[in-house]
């Protein structure tokens, strides 16, 4: 999930720099497969939690995908 945020963050920058609306539009795009993920994987840290809820691990782990997720360039 992270390479994906990181190349459509590449992505977007390039576009920008190079005034290119059809490969910023390529970019959002890509957004829903960042968040499809995001959702994917805290359903799975989720359940984990339930399952031993003194799990601070688990909790950073879900904290770092929606920051992952949020912070993809298109939210």
């Amino acid at each position: 999930m992270a390479g994906t945020a990181r190349g459509m963050l590449r992505d977007a920058l390039a576009a920008f720099v190079a005034r290119n609306p059809p490969s910023a539009r390529a970019v959002c795009l890509r957004d829903d497969r960042v968040d499809n993920l995001h959702r994917s994987l805290y359903r799975i840290l989720l359940t984990h939690m339930m399952e031993d809820p003194a799990g601070s691990r688990l909790r950073w782990s879900c904290y770092s995908s929606r920051t992952i997720s949020n912070g993809s360039p298109i939210s």
